[in-house]
Formats: C-alpha cells, sequence, structure tokens
C-alpha cells in the first residue's frame, strides 16, 4: 500500500471511530437507511401498528416527527407526546385478536409519503372490530421515513 492509501485510509477510521457512537441512538438500526420506496412505506404501518400493540414509546419515538399531529377516530388532535403518553398506558390488544389492513395504497410524492387503507382488528370468533379509515403522512428525513400526520375515520360494521 502507498502512503497516500494508508493516510486515507487511517482518515477514514478516524471519521468511523468517530461518527460509529452517534450510529447507536435509539434510533438505529432498521431507522438507519431506509428505502424511499411505496414497499418501505407500506413496513412503516406495519411497524406503526405493532409499536401500538407492543405499547412501545421507544419505537413511536423513532417513527413519529417531532411536529406530528393526528386526528383521532374520536375526533381528538393530539400531538406527538400525547400519541406517546396514550401509547405508553394503552389498554393491551386482546388474546387470539390480529391486526389487519385492506385497500392499503402509498404514493410518493418528492419526499412526502402518503398510505391510505383500512385498519381492523379481527378476533377469534371472525368479527372485525375497531375498523377504520386512515391517511398517514410521511417525510423523507436524514434517510428516513417519519410520519408527519395522521387521521382516522371510524368505519360502522353491520350488526
Amino acid at each position: 500500500m502507498s502512503y497516500p492509501r494508508i493516510s486515507a485510509f487511517i482518515r477514514g477510521g478516524a471519521v468511523l471511530f468517530f461518527l460509529v457512537p452517534f450510529a447507536h441512538s435509539a434510533c438505529s438500526g432498521e431507522w438507519s437507511r431506509q428505502a424511499k420506496t411505496q414497499p418501505a412505506l407500506l413496513h412503516m404501518e406495519d411497524f406503526w401498528v405493532q409499536a401500538l400493540t407492543d405499547r412501545s414509546s421507544a419505537e413511536l419515538d423513532c417513527l413519529l416527527a417531532p411536529d406530528f399531529m393526528d386526528s383521532n377516530w374520536k375526533g381528538d388532535s393530539l400531538n406527538r407526546e400525547q400519541v406517546l403518553q396514550a401509547a405508553a398506558i394503552r389498554a393491551p390488544v386482546p388474546a387470539g385478536a390480529k391486526h389487519s389492513f385492506e385497500e392499503m395504497k402509498a404514493r410518493i410524492y418528492g419526499d412526502t409519503g402518503i398510505v391510505t387503507g383500512v385498519s381492523y382488528f379481527t378476533y377469534n370468533d371472525g368479527s372485525q372490530h375497531a375498523r377504520a379509515r386512515f391517511t398517514d403522512v410521511f417525510i423523507y428525513r436524514d434517510h428516513r421515513w417519519q410520519a408527519v400526520a395522521g387521521h382516522e375515520t371510524p368505519i360502522e360494521t353491520a350488526k
């Protein structure tokens, strides 16, 4: 190896030495670099529901942008902190209930992603509960998708 190559290698190693500790923040791993694609946006919806199901404020903390706002199925307007607090005290999902999506569509416009669909739980007896049509808006920042807005509208089910 020539001296210029060794020097470049050492400089590159020094940069990695100083940057690696920052890469292991609370939002590392899956959060550190995401594709700017429709499948990646759809994956974020699955991840979002799993974080809510697990009552994982840490995962939601990575997903929700600092300026996130939600208009929930009750008509309440919630900021990011209120959503994180609500997730932490959310009632557990009933045993055997499975979360599902219908009519999922993801669209990307520059650095903005929009996901629409219907979300619901299916119980062991086959009944569907908590059906809601949703629209979630994401912004692609720092090589990852962050949710900036959510809106849910309940869908009445036949009785």
